[in-house]
């Protein structure tokens, strides 16, 4: 996957009307991450995704972005939209130009800069790894694998996103890291 700080360049530079309707798509795992505008392209034109905002510690910038499987492309596509791979190894899905327009009496910018400031910060759940909350034996305070299965049982995995479930896996891996 490109850098943070390269995908959130190119989601800035939308001068051009062609541009202003593409949906930038980059691949990150068995998934496609839309950011910033095109997140916002795919929410109001293609279908209501769960949208996470979150801090990016790489560009010091708060950004948003939805995601679905690269399978479901097809699926999620509109029927006069393009699909274009691009160099900077995403994909570009271009909506048709009468699909993309403002709201009566507003621009494109607007509504977007509108829609941006509704979607509340994802705090980090770890912002001190010394306050992580993971499983702990009674009164010792290390990592136990009777604790991690406990947090593996107790975890909702059908009410999360599979970006959600993904991201729990990394931890419960690393919290098995620890105790190897």
């Amino acid at each position: 996957m490109a850098k943070i700080g390269d995908i959130l360049d190119l989601e800035k530079k939308r001068t051009d009307p062609e541009v202003m309707r593409c949906i930038y798509l980059w691949p990150d795992g068995t998934f496609y991450r839309a950011y910033e505008w095109s997140a916002w392209l795919c929410v109001r034109y293609i279908r209501q995704f769960k949208v996470t905002r979150r801090i990016f510690k790489a560009v010091k910038a708060d950004m948003l972005f939805v995601g679905f499987p690269q399978t479901s492309l097809e699926k999620f596509k509109p029927e006069t939209a393009l699909v274009k791979d691009l160099p900077e190894k995403c994909v570009a899905l271009i909506l048709p130009s009468a699909m993309v327009v403002p709201d009566e009496g507003s621009t494109l910018e607007t509504d977007f800069q509108n829609w941006r400031n509704t979607i509340p910060l994802v705090e980090s759940k770890i912002s001190n790894p010394a306050e992580q909350s993971v499983p702990t034996r009674a009164n010792t305070g290390s990592v136990s694998m009777t604790g991690i299965m406990k947090q593996i049982l107790e975890f909702p995995v059908e009410s999360h996103s599979p970006i959600d479930c993904m991201l729990f896996l990394v931890d419960v891996k690393k919290n098995i890291s620890s105790l190897l």
